[in-house]
């Protein structure tokens, strides 16, 4: 039996508001990692066309962060973070 993992969004604004989201449960890891890709991407892409750019990114196994100020004032707006979590045996056993 394989290890299952759930894919989560952390997002945290400037005036501190955080947001946690959990993308998908009950993955593999191989498929948790492509939808970490993909949803930092998709963020990645709204962020651009709000005039905002990427100025810090750290990718590492299990997490993505990124760090993201304005083009003209160069301040930091937002702080995303998608990482992978590993579900306990008896989480998967109330999740099904």
């Amino acid at each position: 039996m394989f290890p299952y993992y759930k894919v989560i969004a952390f997002v945290e604004t400037q005036q501190g508001e955080t947001k946690e989201k959990i993308i998908k449960e009950n993955v593999t890891k191989k498929t948790a990692k492509k939808l970490m890709l993909a949803n930092s991407t998709n963020v990645n892409n709204e962020r651009i066309q709000q005039g905002e750019v990427p100025y810090y990114i750290i990718v590492r196994d299990k997490h993505i962060e990124k760090r993201y100020a304005n083009v003209n004032t160069k301040k930091e707006t937002i702080r995303a973070v998608h990482y992978i979590k590993r579900i306990s045996f008896l989480e998967i056993l109330n999740i099904r």
